[in-house]
């Protein structure tokens, strides 16, 4: 449970004069303009260096198909709030629940919760993989899905006026799928409309590469996309450098899976990418969709696993505290923000 007392205690070997936490807010935060750059959280818009710490994708809640069995059903809401909670209590700030209406998005209870615990909640909108997908109205109809798609940006979600802050696209392990491509190529348009990011679920580095491609053929430039999972089996450094090499964000998020390789061998290669020049585009998250991951319903290693054990091992693997923050703070401050398209078009004239 959060904790005041032990709030923002933790110091990750910062020197006195350095912080995680962003520099220079006023208590009250001041009001943010649509039109200037921005990142949307269920509350609304804030400046994105409010942003603080951040794991960029996360399951808090979210009912499955019984097909999928309980441990994959996230229903309960206390137990997600009791999540944030610890989270926030390991100096965490932000969160981007990445569950889409067709994996069974919840949004009116997160809702609830951002109200009460001291943390940015953001919510996405779009399609996951083809296997939630392919069973949901208008799979393949583009123009229907651009539609679904920017209501959830500009309207809200669910029934609410909670604004998703991401886009979301899937692909499968065996290639694009039908449904797959119509949700990347609406997820495109309305990229092109909003300037929100993209994030996405992936299962290889042919398959991400293929996605990249088919969002460029779109309009959306590659560093304004996140590509998830990557570190979901053992992959070569080639591989991760030629997704790099796009400009893509490279998302770690099987962080603390027990069925993944060690987080050892993860956090060397982190420092890999580091040292060949990609520090401004790794993200580190924990794609935690299971009861059994999460400390809400006494599972384990819950979402206070980064900031607890893997940013030691980060240290251990030879890398310092503000290159850390650059990780966790920065980056996804940085790949979350919305270029609303008129201030987009004026930066880059």
């Amino acid at each position: 449970m959060w904790n005041p007392r032990t709030y923002r205690d933790t110091d990750y070997g910062l020197e006195s004069d350095e912080q995680f936490e962003p520099e220079g807010l006023e208590i009250e935060v001041p009001e943010v303009s649509l039109s200037a750059p921005h990142i949307m959280t269920l509350l609304g818009p804030i400046v994105p260096e409010e942003l603080g710490i951040c794991l960029p994708h996360v399951h808090l809640m979210h009912q499955l198909p019984a097909k999928f069995g309980i441990d994959a059903q996230l229903t309960d809401q206390d137990a997600a709030e009791a999540e944030v909670e610890a989270f926030v209590s390991m100096n965490g700030r932000s969160l981007v629940e990445c569950s889409t209406p067709d994996a069974g998005r919840m949004i009116a209870p997160l809702l609830e919760i951002a109200g009460w615990v001291p943390a940015h909640l953001i919510g996405v909108t779009g399609r996951n993989a083809d296997i939630f997908a392919s069973f949901m109205p208008n799979a393949q109809d583009r123009e229907r899905l651009v539609e679904e798609f920017l209501a959830d940006l500009n309207e809200g979600m669910d029934g609410t006026d909670a604004r998703a802050g991401v886009i979301k696209v899937g692909v499968s392990s065996a290639g694009i799928t039908d449904a797959e491509r119509a949700t990347i190529q609406a997820a495109a348009g309305a990229h092109r409309a909003t300037g929100v990011p993209v994030t996405s679920h992936t299962e290889s580095t042919a398959g991400a590469m293929e996605m990249l491609s088919l969002l460029a053929e779109g309009g959306v430039d590659s560093s304004r996309v996140i590509v998830g999972h990557v570190d979901l089996d053992e992959r070569s450094l080639d591989e991760h450098v030629e997704l790099a090499r796009t400009g893509a964000y490279l998302q770690f998020d099987q962080i603390g899976k027990p069925s993944s390789y060690p987080d050892q061998m993860r956090a060397e290669r982190i420092r890999a990418l580091l040292d060949a020049g990609f520090g401004d585009q790794i993200l580190l998250s924990l794609d935690y969709g299971h009861r059994s991951l999460l400390t809400g319903y006494d599972g384990s290693p819950g979402l206070s696993y980064l900031s607890e054990w893997f940013m030691v091992l980060l240290m251990e693997a030879g890398i310092d505290a503000m290159t850390i923050r650059r990780l966790v703070v920065d980056n996804p401050s940085r790949a979350l923000t919305i270029h609303p398209p008129s201030q987009a078009s004026t930066r880059s004239s």
